[in-house]
């Protein structure tokens, strides 16, 4: 039976009036006593229950095959059923053994509801197109057959008449299918006794499904198809990468309506995948052997990274924007940001993670009014030097500073003081006025004001009558020249600048 096959009967039974004769159910209790049951045609159902057994007709084949739903060949017929799916009235006899085969191979906790319909379809003529032409000789006949859990209702309040607001009894509320099966098959458009489509949930009865099909191969279940894949690409040592290409590659086969993944199509799928090849055949044999690996049963929409601390879920055909990063020491999982970032609902902003990624990308810039290093024509004086602010002056070429803490000179300052010692150039060009004849005046001439300083550490400036007392002055090279000797020289030999120095008058 295939996926168009089957579209063909569910499309039958979605009808207003779908082709069912008649309808056995029972209900069975969590003490697997069989409570109730009811033989009845489906035409003599009332409105409501007519629906309520349409949903179950629906359901009862829903999903896919490989996943929910699974085509098994019988190795013979099934003789239990053959005899109900020729009953065209209530045969107490035959009814009642069916619901006790039931009720003695299912296990269950919970009571559940149990359905068999038959189903009788008149198959139409159908063009190559697959249009349908008229009506055709074909007749198939079929038991659908599902079992429905039941479920407590919760606690609630509830109002009546006569009790007004009051405490409402909980009653077992039958749910979907679970479980169940379509005998005969309709396989290319007509009955086949040898095949039955089964469905199932998630678990399969075992004792069910021998019952009623004996020997026939139990299918393997969707959960239990991802174990054994699961264990074979485990035996592989498939790094993360790898598989998180396997969902867009199975996809992909999907696409091309491959149903089973036999051993070649496997291989195909990890070497895509970028995997191990060395052991594959020896593993695939191990791990899967003959049982039948469908690709709807191991297709998933999403691709889900779990580790001990975290869990990531992203689809299928995103997987690869994933991969494993070098953090400091720590192995982190990388995932880029292609839009907003979500926190339980919450827009999060990236604006300090966007700033600190341009400020690495940009080169820093200076802060405003931060100090600048000293230039060729600023000073700095104090045991702990500072640099001139906006506010301090720095000595020009006619100005001269003093003080127990002199500032760095410029290039055109000079600075000198007991002991210092002066190049020859520089000593004559001094021009000097006889000590004896030195006066408050001329002192106070050769002796600039010294420049305002900001720095609280600085003494104050000496008078120049002081400064002569002191034993030293300063003097700039370019300020007033005093009288020279009476000899007349214009330049100082040694033997002149040693009695200026004996006589403590050496203008600076």
């Amino acid at each position: 039976m295939d996926k168009n096959n089957l579209a063909e009967i569910r499309k039958a039974l979605r009808k207003d009036h779908p082709p069912v004769d008649w309808v056995f159910s029972f209900y069975v209790t969590p003490e697997n006593e069989i409570a109730w049951k009811s033989f009845r045609k489906y035409a003599s159902l009332d409105q409501d229950e007519q629906f309520r057994h349409k949903d179950i007709f629906k359901k009862a084949l829903s999903g896919a095959f490989g996943k929910e739903l699974a085509s098994v060949a019988l190795p013979e017929q099934a003789p239990e059923l053959f005899g109900l799916r020729t009953l065209e009235r209530e045969d107490p006899e035959l009814l009642d053994a069916f619901a006790g085969d039931v009720a003695a191979s299912f296990d269950h906790t919970n009571p559940y509801y149990a359905m068999l319909a038959r189903i009788t379809y008149d198959v139409p003529a159908m063009a190559a197109d697959r249009r349908k032409l008229e009506d055709g000789e074909v007749v198939f006949q079929s038991l659908l057959f599902a079992i429905c859990p039941a479920q407590l209702s919760k606690p609630a309040l509830g109002y009546s008449d006569t009790d007004g607001v009051a405490e409402l009894s909980r009653r077992w509320t039958i749910g979907a299918p679970t479980e169940g099966f379509l005998y005969p098959a309709f396989a290319d458009r007509i009955g086949d006794l040898n095949e039955v489509l089964y469905r199932a949930h998630k678990e399969i009865s075992p004792g069910l499904f021998k019952t009623f099909f004996g020997d026939a191969e139990k299918p393997v279940t969707a959960k239990e198809q991802k174990e054994i894949f699961n264990s074979l690409m485990d035996a592989m040592d498939v790094t993360m990468e790898s598989a998180s290409l396997l969902q867009n590659d199975l996809a992909n086969l999907a696409a091309e309506d491959v149903e089973v993944l036999e051993k070649e199509t496997a291989r195909g799928l990890a070497e895509r995948c970028g995997i191990e090849m060395e052991h594959f055949d020896e593993t695939y044999e191990e791990v899967v052997g003959d049982v039948p690996l469908s690709v709807t049963a191991l297709l998933e929409k999403t691709v889900t990274i779990a580790t001990d601390s975290a869990t990531v879920r992203l689809p299928a055909d995103r997987a690869q924007l994933v991969r494993t990063e070098m953090l400091g020491k720590v192995l982190c999982l990388v995932l880029p940001v292609d839009g907003a970032i979500l926190v339980n609902g919450i827009p999060a902003s990236l604006a300090k993670e966007i700033t600190g990624i341009r400020a690495g990308l940009e080169p820093e810039k200076p802060e405003t009014g931060a100090a600048k290093a000293p230039g060729p024509d600023q000073t700095t004086s104090g045991s702990e030097q500072t640099t001139p602010g906006p506010e301090q002056t720095t000595p020009g070429p006619d100005q001269t500073t003093s003080g127990p803490e002199q500032t760095t000179p410029g290039p055109e300052q000079t600075t000198s003081g007991p002991g210092a010692e002066k190049p020859e150039a520089e000593i004559s060009e001094i021009k000097t006025a006889e000590p004896e004849k030195t006066t408050e005046t001329e002192t106070a001439k050769t002796v600039p004001e010294a420049p305002e300083t900001t720095d609280p550490g600085a003494e104050p400036e000496m008078d120049p009558e002081d400064e002569a007392d002191a034993g030293f002055s300063m003097v700039a090279e370019t300020g007033p020249k005093p009288a020279i000797a009476a000899d007349g020289q214009n330049t100082l030999d040694e033997e002149d600048f040693d009695e200026i120095l004996l006589a403590g008058e050496v203008p600076f």
